[in-house]
């Protein structure tokens, strides 16, 4: 049995938390083996735009970039945007 804290904020469900930490995993797993080929500050991709009506704050160095901001809206529709943005990337009849 884990005695480790939980992360869960009050009334979140572990459901909705955990596809969120695995897409973040994964953003972040792309964008670190990405910034190994940039050169000059690391930019996040194009394609990688942030949630609708949002303001983000981008934090950027040689090797990492981030994006921050605070939403009203619930966590499953946060994710949801970033899984069609993975989707459309993967896509094999995606054009460039």
């Amino acid at each position: 049995m884990c005695k480790c804290r939980s992360s869960l904020l009050p009334g979140q469900k572990e459901s909705v938390v955990r596809p969120a930490r695995g897409l973040m995993v994964l953003a972040f797993v792309l964008i670190a083996l990405a910034s190994g080929f940039s050169q000059g500050d690391f930019r996040l991709p194009t394609w990688l735009v942030s949630y609708p009506g949002t303001n983000p704050t981008v934090h950027s160095n040689d090797s990492l970039a981030q994006m921050s901001y605070i939403v009203d809206a619930e966590p499953a529709e946060v994710v949801a945007h970033y899984r069609k943005l993975f989707a459309w990337l993967f896509s094999p009849t995606r054009t460039a």
